[in-house]
């Protein structure tokens, strides 16, 4: 699928609530705009470096709505992304980071903020401690955190 594809099929479904864009080769991302009204993006495996940008235009456009995301396999994910989705994407409740080696202890203490609101967050096969895990679990009771 191209690029002006995906946009003419985002335009055309507008407002989309869920977003599927697993292993997709993403050159740019400037549609964000018309995802303000999305709850749900899995964008897995994606290899691009560009991720971190996509969750930062992800995060600025459809921030307050977004409630599940996934970026499972994004090795290109880092401590940038982590910002993001900690400072915008406030009614998050499941998180799935699983497989991003670039994801390591210290972003994810950012994700505290997000304790009233975060169910789930995988972490598995990551490069996040066990007592990482272990401080995340006390920081947020209410969300179960698979490692």
């Amino acid at each position: 699928m191209q690029h002006e594809e995906l946009y003419d099929i985002l335009q055309a479904w507008s407002p989309i609530k869920v977003l599927k864009i697993s292993r997709c080769s993403i050159a740019h991302f400037w549609f964000g705009t018309l995802l303000k009204d999305l709850e749900a993006l899995e964008m897995n495996d994606l290899q691009t470096e560009l991720v971190n940008s996509i969750i930062r235009t992800i995060s600025l456009n459809a921030g307050r709505n977004l409630r599940r995301l996934s970026i499972a396999g994004c090795v290109h994910a880092s401590l940038t992304a982590v910002l993001f989705i900690a400072v915008y994407l406030t009614s998050l409740e499941y998180l799935d980071v699983s497989r991003c080696p670039g994801l390591a202890d210290v972003p994810l203490f950012m994700l505290e903020n997000l304790r009233s609101t975060l169910r789930y967050l995988n972490v598995a096969n990551s490069n996040v401690s066990a007592d990482t895990v272990d401080a995340l679990r006390l920081m947020m009771p209410n969300c179960e955190i698979v490692h």
